[in-house]
């Protein structure tokens, strides 16, 4: 996460705002990757590539289930 400096002193910041400075710098790079935003004119399949976010984020959860027990030992 970011520092959320721009935004409020750390003992002010709230999640939201972390949360909303990472979304600002997302569509950032997502601009600089693809040079392009998303848009309701987006001609890509949304819900394949979500499908796949999704798919990735589990297996980052398993893992971190996974080392969390393995620690427990």
């Amino acid at each position: 996460m970011g520092d959320c400096s721009d935004i409020l002193k750390e003992d002010e910041a709230t999640s939201w705002d972390y949360v909303i400075e990472d979304i600002a710098k997302r569509e950032r790079m997502g601009y600089n990757k693809y040079g392009k935003y998303l848009t309701e004119d987006t001609d890509e399949d949304m819900l394949q590539h979500l499908y796949e976010e999704l798919l990735d984020a589990t297996v980052y959860i398993k893992t971190l289930l996974l080392q969390r027990k393995l620690h427990e030992i």
